[in-house]
């Protein structure tokens, strides 16, 4: 459940609740900025990446969910709408299709990832092997460039 740091507290925990979420990763300098009851992992912590450094065993299917984003909901309340790998790769694969990213092409992330068409910025790039560029480096190189 992608949640945008600054939106309202009262939507974040709206959404972690109505959501069933047990653990909520973040990073250190958001630690603590959300009463949430559950667990919280810093993603910064090293401690985090300690063990087996290897590629995990596959086990999600079709049917599994890949992620559950939130609308904004026109009765005011966030809807949390449940997304399937097999719905995923079907419009990344169509997408491909229509307009092939190869592999020395770059997908620009532009959109927030908490919004829905972000799925496609996000993993659009891997049908074709290419990769992706975030809005926010690639202003940043522009400003060094000129």
């Amino acid at each position: 459940v992608p949640i945008d740091p600054e939106a309202p507290a009262e939507r974040a925990l709206y959404m972690l609740a109505d959501s069933g979420a047990s653990i909520m990763l973040t990073q250190r300098s958001l630690m603590g900025s959300l009463a949430y009851d559950g667990e919280v992992l810093d993603l910064q912590n090293p401690e985090l990446y300690q063990g087996e450094a290897g590629n995990l065993e596959l086990r999600h299917r079709p049917h599994h969910l890949v992620y559950v984003i939130y609308t904004s909901g026109s009765t005011g309340q966030p809807k949390g709408v449940m997304v399937e790998h097999a719905g995923l790769s079907n419009i990344l694969y169509a997408l491909h299709r229509e307009y092939p990213l190869l592999e020395n092409d770059r997908y620009l992330l532009k959109t927030n990832y908490t919004f829905d068409v972000s799925a496609s910025e996000l993993f659009g790039w891997i049908p074709g092997g290419g990769a992706w560029s975030s809005w926010r480096r690639v202003k940043r190189r522009i400003r060094e460039r000129f």
